[in-house]
Formats: structure tokens, sequence, C-alpha cells
């Protein structure tokens, strides 16, 4: 960028070209080829706003899973593709699937927004959001079944009872007392009951046959 002003006084430089690239620049301003009292200036060019055809949807780093929350991070992106720093923009999202539950939004505050579900079954998910009213291309999400790790009960025990939210340690500890105890007394009682009767034996016979009959 060339000036061949000679008349002293205050000057106004523009760029012939708009700066698209975020973060820091230098200007160097020479006056006859001699750098002038404060040159080079350094400034900083900062994102422009987001445009909804160049924000992206990221999927979740790890394979979600039913009933555990699947975060999406939607990164915004300006109209030169620079990532934002901020937010407070419009964002609403909503999840389709199979048993998709309502989206939560948060703003970040450096650029990103994070977009939560939860799915109910396993399946095939579309996550779509609209940035300022714009519609942002679909994201496709695949939930897997979800692992529990549960100990499997002893053959022929009955199933304990569940204690509510906020029971205290010492009635779950009674109800297990109590559903084992009722386990064992159950399993006496079958062993009980499974022994036979025994036979008459010789000398009840005997004794039977030396009666005096009543036909004598």
């Amino acid at each position: 960028m060339r000036s061949t002003a000679e008349v002293v006084g205050s000057y106004d430089l523009v760029s012939p070209a708009e700066l698209v690239l975020k973060g820091a620049h230098r200007a160097t301003i020479r006056l006859h080829g001699q750098p002038i009292c404060g040159s080079p200036v350094e400034f900083a060019v900062r994102p422009g706003h987001p445009a909804a055809a160049k924000s992206r949807l990221q999927p979740p780093a790890l394979p979600p899973s039913t009933g555990q929350p699947v975060e999406i991070v939607l990164q915004l992106v300006d109209k030169f593709s620079n990532d934002c720093e901020r937010g407070d923009v419009r964002l609403d999202a909503k999840a389709f699937g199979p048993k998709a539950s309502e989206c939560q939004v948060f703003d970040r505050g450096d650029g990103t927004y994070s977009i939560t579900f939860t799915a109910g079954v396993a399946g095939d998910y579309r996550l779509q959001a609209r940035l300022e009213n714009v519609e942002m291309s679909a994201l496709h999400v695949k939930v897997e079944e979800g692992k529990h790790n549960m100990e499997a009960a002893p053959a022929g025990a009955p199933a304990a009872s569940t204690p509510s939210a906020g029971a205290p340690a010492s009635a779950l500890s009674a109800l297990v007392a109590d559903a084992a105890q009722a386990w064992q007394a159950e399993a006496v009682a079958q062993a009980e009951a499974a022994e036979v009767a025994p036979a008459e034996g010789p000398e009840a016979v005997a004794v039977a046959q030396a009666a005096p009959g009543q036909a004598e």
C-alpha cells in the first residue's frame, strides 16, 4: 500500500483488500522510504459473525450408549472459515430417533456450544440445529445399547425390594437382611418337605399279628 501525499497532516490508511484471517497482524508505514515514528503498528483481527453454512457439528468423542447423555459440540465459524471465539447467538436444536429426549443447549463462551440429549433405546438418531434461524446440515449419530454391570442373584432367591430415593443406608441393610432370612427359611421348609416319612417296621407288624382277633 503506497501513498504519494506530500501534504502535512493526518491520514487514514485503508487496506485495499479485506482482511480475512484472524489473529495478530502488523502494518509498516514508511514516508519517503523510511519508517515513520511508531511504525510498525501491530493489531489483532477478530473473527466475524458466525455463518450457519460454515459452522460445524462435531460428533461425540466416544460411541454413545443408551441411558447416558449424548454430547455434540457445535463450533461457530465465520464466512472466512475462522473459528469464532464467542457465542451470544440464537441456537435451536432437536434430536430425532426412536426415543430421544429434549436437547439441552449450553454456551461455553469460547465460540462453541454443547448440545446434549439422551437416547432411551439403541438405534440411529439425527440432530438438527438452527443457527440464527438458518438450518444447518444434520448430524447422524448411532447409539448403542448401554452395558449394565449387575450381579446375578442366587437361584431361588427372592428379589429384594428397591428402596425409594433418599432412603438411609440402614433401611437398605434391613431390606437385604429380611430378603436373606426369607430365602433361608424357604430353603429349609423345602428340605423338610422333601424328607420321606419312615415306613412301618417289623416290630409294628409283629405286634399287630399277636393281638387277639375279635373273630376268636
